[in-house]
């Protein structure tokens, strides 16, 4: 029977050995369901706080539900009483549900979230950028037939990557050397900038950002519209795909000068710009703010508000992009997630994610549609 007859927390730890919350859900019937997310509370007995309210407040509230009402619990997850827990973690638990009831129909989790059409892999988007380096660049490879080619080109360009950065870490002192190694990282291994390769630069503007001068301190304070003319002399000067988060999250209004200059050319891709206030959706699709939108899923709080907000970005024209936090579990939901959703492409930071897309494109087994549009929003 479906119906829950446990749920439970445990805290466990990510990939990088951080603190996570674990979630088990169990049906009548033993079918049982597993997923974790890293915690936002750094010390453990506040996480273990957490795991208590989970197991003794939440958990029977759910028992004797079937475990695949995913809205009717995800609206009750929200409700006020639960609402001294953050969303990150209220999330584990609705992800644990749709994990849970996909295992019990005895579907893959991408097919049951997206039914009969979840046939999309979207583009991987590698990392190549160290801790020590404030902005993130990211290699996307779009020209291949399928999924599984896209993601060995990416993963061998990076390999070169590593190989050039520790001969020329010397004359490293600019974004643009190290665009240049990226370069000769593409054509070394025989790829052609810009054909079959673009370049995704995540640019954390708010990390440098003046709220008070209305200036961003880089080397020397800068106004926004030397930014945006510095953005725009290294769109010509690199095959970049798209920028992310390319000026502060408190500097809205400028936002949609910046893709009116050129949204045209690449994506504008919001991600810090959403996190703190998910109702900048409905004020960045009035006011053209951004075109394509990047996002981890628990910041929604639910599978069902990560749909819902998804779905208003799609029908605004904007590329959706599934993107982990730097930190990660050993879980693979974000693949089949980014798979049910359509994503235009998926950023992630451990290879886990990577790897179960190549197992859901042999699942569907030459059904299966490789995104490798050249910008990911046409």
């Amino acid at each position: 029977m479906p119906y829950i007859t446990d749920v439970s927390s445990n805290i466990i730890y990510s990939l990088n050995n951080e603190l996570s919350l674990e979630v088990s859900i169990t049906t009548e019937s033993g079918i049982n369901g597993k997923s974790s997310v890293v915690s936002i509370n750094k010390e453990y007995q506040e996480l273990l706080k957490i795991v208590d309210i989970i197991n003794k407040n939440i958990a029977p509230n759910l028992i004797g539900y079937d475990v695949r009402e995913q809205l009717v619990i995800d609206n009750l997850l929200l409700k006020k009483e639960f609402s001294d827990i953050d969303l990150n973690y209220i999330y584990a638990i609705s992800q644990t549900l749709a994990l849970t009831a996909s295992n019990y129909n005895k579907q893959q989790l991408f097919e049951y979230l997206g039914g009969f059409n979840a046939h999309i892999i979207p583009t991987p988007m590698i990392n190549l950028s160290t801790d020590d380096m404030i902005n993130k660049i990211y290699i996307v490879p779009f020209d291949f037939k399928t999924y599984k080619e896209a993601l060995k080109c990416g993963l061998d360009i990076k390999q070169k990557y590593q190989e050039l950065l520790k001969n020329n870490k010397k004359e490293l002192d600019s974004l643009e050397s190290y665009l240049d190694i990226v370069m000769s990282s593409i054509t070394n291994m025989g790829y052609k900038p810009g054909v079959n390769i673009g370049i995704s630069i995540n640019f954390k503007a708010y990390s440098y950002y003046n709220q008070n001068t209305k200036q961003y301190m880089l080397k020397q304070p800068i106004k926004v519209d030397e930014l945006i003319n510095y953005y725009e002399q290294l769109i010509k000067k690199y095959p970049i795909s798209s920028i992310e988060d390319p000026l502060s999250d408190l500097d809205k209004e400028n936002w949609t000068k910046l893709t009116k200059r050129i949204g045209n050319k690449i994506q504008i891709i919001g991600n810090k710009f959403f996190t703190k206030d998910i109702e900048r959706l409905e004020y960045s699709i009035k006011h053209n703010s951004v075109n394509a939108i990047a996002f981890n899923p628990s910041t929604f709080g639910t599978i069902t508000q990560t749909f819902n907000i998804i779905e208003n970005a799609k029908r605004a024209g904007y590329s959706i992009i599934v993107s982990s936090n730097e930190l990660e579990t050993e879980d693979s939901i974000l693949a089949d997630l980014a798979v049910s959703l359509s994503s235009n492409s998926i950023k992630c930071h451990s290879i886990t994610n990577y790897n179960q897309l190549i197992r859901i494109e042999d699942c569907l087994n030459g059904v299966s549609e490789f995104n490798n549009k050249k910008f990911l929003n046409k």
